[in-house]
């Protein structure tokens, strides 16, 4: 890889296969992959619970227009249930707002 210091200057960094791990790495990237984790079950959960044809790349879905209303109600209930049954395991109190998710005009997840 090009580390960009000089335009003039082409030095490459190889990278070795080690059984040692970059702490500071790790610790920095554990909690978007952790989110990105989460938001991939939720997704697998609508796609199994919707029964009409979806397009799917990466993290964003495709219906017809006459099902959104459809397919935000299973968006809205997969994620009240996955985060319930979340705080339950962990033992800890269900926040109220997540109930409020099924009423809520809006949802982006």
């Amino acid at each position: 890889l090009y580390d960009g210091k000089d335009k003039h200057e082409r030095n490459f960094i190889l990278y070795q296969k080690t059984d040692k791990s970059d702490q500071r790495k790790n610790k920095q990237t554990i909690l978007a992959n952790y989110v990105h984790s989460m938001d991939a079950a939720h997704l697998n959960l609508i796609i199994t619970l919707y029964d009409n044809d979806m397009s799917v790349i990466h993290d964003s879905v495709g219906i017809h227009v006459t099902e959104i209303e459809k397919a935000k109600q299973i968006a809205k209930e997969t994620f009240v249930m996955m985060y319930t049954e979340y705080h339950k395991k962990e033992g800890n109190e269900v926040p109220e707002w997540l109930y409020e998710v099924r009423k809520s005009k809006y949802f982006i997840c």
